[in-house]
């Protein structure tokens, strides 16, 4: 669920698209710790060789009271950089779900 939810920032694009789901853990692992820590976390994935750096960018409260954090991730399949970019908030259980 962590995957589907915070890697949508990345789903449809071809960086995406050639995620191992070992990529995937490790890249929604990464998303989870820079959000909740509010810092750049870079991960790889030795297997592949697939990387990637999330970036924090913007943090507020929405309308609905929730923190939110708008971020960039930056995703290297086969050499190529390719980045998305998204908005997660913070759910009551503390979990980050992307919103957009």
């Amino acid at each position: 669920t962590a995957v589907g939810t915070l890697l949508g920032a990345l789903a449809g694009r071809e960086a995406g698209r050639r995620l191992t789901e070992n990529d995937g853990s490790r890249a929604a692992t990464a998303e989870r710790q820079a959000l909740a820590r509010n810092e750049s976390i870079s991960w790889n994935n030795p297997d592949s060789g697939t990387r990637g750096t999330i970036d924090p960018q913007r943090t507020y409260t929405n309308s609905s009271g929730q923190l939110c954090r708008d971020y960039s991730h930056t995703i290297f399949v086969d050499g190529r950089a390719e980045q998305a970019t998204g908005t997660a908030c913070r759910q009551s259980d503390g979990n980050w779900r992307l919103v957009s």
